[in-house]
């Protein structure tokens, strides 16, 4: 999630088994929080703006959820964009395959 500009932006991603709270920030890449991902209790990953506060979750099952890291929001909501992706870094000895499903949808 980013302003127009990608000035200011909010991310989890998870990279070689960690996942990862982040975002940029007046232009400069900042990671708030990291832990070892789990692919059982993080199974769901979301970003929550709720009252001027991103809180950026996991989930096991879609259903109870619990915040990674939590700070103000750093980007306009109005005027957000979207983007997801997923894939490797580096040579790869064999294809990925990367599934984006549930989106906005919980079980």
């Amino acid at each position: 999630v980013s302003d127009p500009d990608d000035d200011n932006g909010v991310g989890i991603d998870v990279f070689d088994d960690t996942l990862y709270a982040d975002g940029v920030i007046s232009g400069t890449w900042v990671t708030f929080d990291q832990v070892p991902f789990d692919p059982l209790a993080h199974r769901f990953l979301r970003l929550l703006e709720e009252g001027g506060t991103t809180h950026w979750q996991t989930s096991p099952d879609g259903q109870i959820w619990s915040d990674l890291h939590a700070r103000p929001t750093p980007v306009e909501v109005a005027t957000t964009r979207i983007a997801l992706g997923g894939g490797a870094a580096g040579l790869q000895a064999s294809p990925i395959t990367v599934e984006l499903d549930n989106l906005n949808i919980t079980p």
